[in-house]
């Protein structure tokens, strides 16, 4: 069972999946939202969250954070471009819906984008 609202975003640049990566989404009065990071490139990255609150074309400032790599990133401007859900365990009563997200970076700042380039192959 797999629902896509949007479109699939389709970056140019290459990406490189990311083993312990968290994403944190500051909103303006609400709680801080955690995903996991699946890939990331020079323009955006995808992530996992299974209790995610944000929509579509929704403006966001984010933290990375990818420990094996030792690169924290702060405030980072970002848009969600595309947002699948899926079902773990379909037809199972213990089924749990998780959403796959895809953001697009908005005016990265040199020293963000030597940080994330330092990521790449």
């Amino acid at each position: 069972f797999m629902k896509t609202l949007g479109t699939e975003e389709r970056r140019s640049g290459s990406r490189k999946h990311v083993k312990s990566g968290i994403v944190a989404f500051l909103q303006r009065n609400s709680p801080i939202e955690i995903g996991k990071i699946i890939d990331i490139s020079e323009g955006g990255l995808s992530f996992f969250s299974t209790d995610c609150h944000v929509r579509m074309k929704q403006n966001l400032d984010m933290d990375i954070l990818v420990i094996g790599e030792n690169i924290f990133l702060e405030g980072i401007k970002s848009e969600i471009v595309s947002d699948t859900e899926t079902e773990d365990f379909p037809g199972s009563r213990n089924h749990l819906i998780i959403n796959r997200y895809g953001v697009r970076f908005e005016g990265l700042q040199n020293y963000q984008l030597r940080q994330i380039k330092k990521l790449l192959p």
